[in-house]
């Protein structure tokens, strides 16, 4: 018997290809929009942070929230700018980052924790030197979520030997920095320089971590 032509499959086939690929566009074009979550706040956070510590320069052993709290409109770019930084940076935790690593769900835990104790350092101020526990408790707090998460991440299967690498060495890094700041005393009064190095390390690693999917 003749065999029947294979001419009709294929059209299918090509109908499906052509049908399924606005499909995969707007996928590609959701999961670049999550990247970049991650990417703006914190070259937003970047430029608010020259802003705060220019215009309203103090010393180098002032935090950058208590340079937030110098004025009224200083504590308003400060709060405006860490809350977006978080609902981004949440987001941008649950709808990529946490899926694209694999990441297990004490991740999710710790991030939520975090962006909480973001919203609460935002929004209560800094008491330039008084009684700051109400400030510091979740500013601490949130600091040490940070190697939490960064801890939790470098054991994600999905990550290059490089960034793997990095992240451990961040990691260990905050951990001494962290110890530092609480058990040497002589370090206080490089306040500002210890937070700015312990908050770009945990951004540049987030940044790195989408730089590896852009790459490979």
């Amino acid at each position: 018997p003749a065999t029947k032509p294979a001419i009709p499959k294929l059209c299918s086939t090509a109908t499906s290809i052509r049908l399924l690929m606005p499909i995969s566009t707007a996928k590609w074009v959701v999961l670049r929009s999550m990247q970049w979550l991650g990417v703006a706040p914190i070259l937003g956070s970047w430029i608010v942070a020259a802003v705060l510590l220019t215009r309203w320069r103090g010393h180098k052993g002032m935090s950058i929230s208590a340079h937030g709290a110098t004025t009224n409109c200083s504590y308003l770019l400060f709060a405006l700018t860490l809350t977006l930084y978080a609902l981004s940076y949440g987001t941008f935790a649950f709808s990529w980052l946490i899926p694209r690593l694999q990441l297990p769900p004490v991740f999710g835990v710790a991030a939520s924790l975090a962006v909480a104790c973001l919203l609460a350092t935002a929004w209560i101020r800094d008491n330039n030197g008084g009684d700051n526990r109400k400030h510091g408790t979740p500013a601490y707090s949130m600091a040490a979520l940070m190697a939490v998460q960064l801890g939790i991440i470098a054991a994600s299967p999905t990550l290059s030997l490089i960034v793997r690498g990095l992240l451990i060495a961040t990691t260990l890094y905050m951990i001494i920095a962290f110890y530092l700041f609480f058990f040497v005393p002589r370090v206080k009064p490089y306040y500002l320089w210890f937070q700015g190095g312990y908050v770009l390390s945990f951004q540049l690693s987030i940044l790195a971590i989408i730089a590896q999917t852009w790459l490979l």
